[in-house]
Parts: C-alpha cells; structure tokens; sequence
C-alpha cells in the first residue's frame, strides 16, 4: 500500500508513556501508527522527534456572530486559518439567534452550514443556541437540530432581552435533549445577582463589569442548573468556568457520577482582573470576567488534576474601535477576546512548559476531551488508525508571535506575553494547512461535521481519558 503522507519520527504521548512512532495517512485517515513504518508515501515528513499530538478541537467558537448588537469580525475562512494556525483543526462554532430579530435557529444552522461548506479551512461542527423560543416549541428546535448533526445546545442563565431562558425553560430542554441523546451547554451566571450588583457602579469605568459580575453569580447558578441535571440526567457541561467554587461543585458531582463537566478558557488561566482598571480595560471586557491569582491558580490546579475536561478559546473577534464603541457604559461594551489562534500556544507555554501539567494533559484538555465530549471521538482527538488525519508537529522551542495575528483583528489580548513553543506542520484530516510560516490550506477545503446522539455511538469508541490505541 502506498502512502500520502508518512510523518516519521513523532514524540507522542500516552497516559502512562512517551514512545516514538511513525504515522501513515492516506485517503484522509490515519491508516498505521507504529516504529520504522516501513511504507512508500507521496510526501513524507520528519518530525525529528519532537511533539506530534491530534489536530486540537476549539470546543467554544463564535464566527461571524452578532451578538449584543456587534457583529465579530471573521468569516469562516478567517477564524478557521488563525484556527489553524495555532495548531487546532476542528471549531465548534454556534447558531445563536437573537430573540426578537433575525432569523431563526433552523434558518440559522442552514445558513451556517451553508457558509462553513463554501469558506473554512479546517473542520467545523456546530452547537445550537436554544435562545428564541417564540419561534416554535423546544422539543421541534432540537429534533430538528439533531436531524442536521448538531446534537449538543448552548443554553444561557443571563443577558436578558438577548439570549437568555429561564430555568423553566432550561429544565425543560434538559428533560428533551436527554431523550435525544444530546449533550446541553450551559453560560452559568445568575441574572438577579448581576443585577444586584450592577446598581450604584460607575457606568464609565471598565472595572465595573467585573464587579457587577462576582464569583457568587456564577457559583449560585451552577449550584442551581446542577440540580436540574441531576434531575434530567442530561449529559451537561458547563462553558468558561472562572472561579474555585463553580469548579469545586462542578467536579464533586461528577465524582458522585453525574455527567458533567467544565470548561474554561485561556484567559481565565493567564489574565487578571486588574486589567479592568487600566485605561485600555474595555478592550478586557468579557463574561464571566477576568478574576484574581487566587481563581487562576484553582483553575490551573483544576487542569493538573482533572477537575478541569477542556479548554476552549471562546473566541469573539473584536476589534478595538468595537470595544472602545461604549465604553462609557461597560453594559454596552463589546462582550468577548479573540484567540482561536493563541489557545494552544498560551496552555502549551503556560502549563507545558512551567511544569504545571504533562504534554500529555495537554492533548486531553486540548484535543482529546473535546472531542470526547461531543461525539467527534474516536473521529478527532487522537492518533489513531481509523481517525481523521488531523496531526500537528508542535516546535517547544519557537517563540509564538503574539504582537501579530492570523486573527481578524486589531487587537491581541496577550501581546504582552512571550511565548514558546508553536506548530510548524499543520495537517487537517490529510492535507497540508500551515507549514511552518507558510499558509498552504485554501478556502472551502473544511468541511461541516456531522454528529450522532450520544445514544448511538458505539460505546466501544466512547473511551475513558487514559484509554489509547496505537
């Protein structure tokens, strides 16, 4: 059998082990991992034994998104390409539709599956936001969802007026998305204390979002929508986690055996809320905000120890004439950071390199529990016979630019940090996206993922963290 690839020399890394193997590829899978494959190939590639891991899943993307009366800056082409550029080749990106204008969430998908068909480089899968309920009946929304390959559903507990349901109404998708076999995921922030602690703030300081925002909002509402999972047992994650107590609850119910789990995000890990009461702390503004040291390190502590499943960019890719737009009233501040290009790089030079966790976590929170979580696994986030080729050989000694982008922006949050260690081969379900500083993808060559209810995927694939095949 004759190869498209073989990538020779690749430092990989199990569980328990690092070992140094070859990869073949051919008709976009991984067809053979093992030593000194010994097999003709079209174009063969030497990782020279540095760090090979699975082409990373950005579970928490928004493209071309309107939100708050913003619309981000990016087509599908343009955060795919920065996608892929730090190393990641599967978005999961969202139909959020604002209530009370636009179209609906099935006009929604159809169009987004429409424009990831015609513009992305890498992969793409969708969430759907179950935020217009005045346009039909949960159970029609969701079944039809389902119907089109999105099978998990963005819910939010606050921006009233926007996207936001009630817990009613949470509780009752949970009760249907669990029946279909779908996965929900919950924006945990509790709209009444936000409210609360909104009034008597100085509309004109960026510090007041993150006051108007405390740890308790998000601790209460996880607290909340964590007995409505326990009363649905709907498998439910819960996004960008950015405090101890949320994670402390999150992960004490999932060690009683409730399917859940958390995300947060690279900013959470390396950012600080004393940004907000910089002159430039509108560009910082996102929800929940930036917290303390003390809320990084339990959430660094929570990736090293498990507590933490997955880190996703939540990507939002604003410029800084947006942000700067109302920054007299941080309520009406651009809401969101770009860094679908700088996941990868910051939790590789931030954890991988400090010690703080293993090359090995690194792929699970990255790549591997991502897409172990909605249904792209054993499809994406591993090197495996059978898995789509997405492979990228990682450099830990070359600095990563943070003071330039790929990104549709003009922005970069974390052009005040240098990092090391980047791509410099980026291949995306078997060609060729970036090599090293070079762009060589091509618009539409991504395709939209199909995925299937957790019901029917072959629980022989669904395997446990620690479970690798070679």
């Amino acid at each position: 059998m004759q190869l498209d690839m073989l990538v020779r020399n690749c430092e990989m890394y199990l569980s328990d082990r690092t070992v140094l193997m070859d990869i073949g590829i051919a008709q976009e899978r991984i067809v053979c991992v093992g030593e000194n494959l010994d097999m003709a190939a079209h174009r063969i590639f030497d990782a020279e034994g540095r760090p090979v891991f699975p082409g990373g899943v950005d579970a928490h993307v928004h493209t071309a998104t309107q939100l708050g009366g913003y619309l981000t800056q990016d087509t599908f082409f343009e955060s795919t390409k920065a996608a892929a550029r730090g190393g990641t080749t599967t978005i999961i990106d969202f139909c959020i539709p604002e209530q009370g204008q636009g179209p609906d969430l099935i006009e929604m998908m159809d169009e987004r599956i429409a424009a990831i068909s015609r513009d992305s480089v890498v992969d793409v899968a969708l969430h759907a936001g179950l935020s217009r309920l005045d346009s039909g009946d949960i159970e029609r929304q969701i079944r039809e969802a389902m119907r089109r390959g999105i099978t998990s559903f963005k819910m939010f507990s606050a921006y009233p007026g926007s996207v936001m349901i009630n817990y009613g109404e949470i509780f009752q998708a949970m009760r249907i998305i669990a029946q279909q076999g779908g996965v929900a995921v919950i924006h945990a922030e509790h709209q009444d204390l936000i409210n609360m602690a909104t009034q008597g703030k100085n509309l004109a300081v960026a510090s007041s979002h993150r006051d108007s925002r405390p740890v308790v909002s998000e601790s209460v509402a996880v607290s909340t929508l964590l007995a409505l999972v326990e009363a649905t047992q709907c498998p439910t994650y819960f996004v960008h986690i950015s405090s101890q107590e949320a994670l402390a609850q999150i992960h004490q119910r999932k060690v009683s055996g409730l399917r859940v789990g958390a995300e947060t995000c690279p900013h959470y890990l390396t950012l600080d809320g004393s940004l907000y009461d910089t002159m430039d702390g509108a560009l910082y503004v996102c929800s929940p905000p930036l917290r303390d040291q003390l809320e990084r390190t339990a959430l660094w502590n929570g990736v090293a120890g498990g507590s933490v499943d997955l880190i996703s960019s939540d990507h939002c890719c604003f410029g800084r004439s947006q942000k700067f737009r109302h920054r007299d009233d941080f309520r009406r501040i651009a809401n969101g950071l770009p860094g679908v290009e700088t996941r990868m790089p910051l939790i590789y030079d931030q954890g991988v390199r400090t010690g703080i966790i293993s090359a090995y976590q690194f792929q699970q929170v990255t790549a591997t529990g991502p897409a172990q979580w909605l249904g792209l696994y054993p499809q994406k986030g591993v090197l495996q016979p059978g898995s789509d080729a997405d492979v990228v050989i990682w450099d830990p000694d070359r600095s990563f630019p943070t003071a330039t982008t790929t990104m549709a922006t003009d922005f970069l949050p974390y052009s005040h940090l240098a990092l090391r260690g980047m791509p410099v081969l980026v291949i995306a379900r078997g060609r060729v996206v970036w090599n090293d500083e070079d762009f060589v993808g091509r618009r539409g060559q991504g395709r939209f993922v199909r995925r299937r209810p957790v019901r029917q995927q072959d629980k022989s694939l669904v395997k446990s963290v620690g479970e690798e095949v070679l």
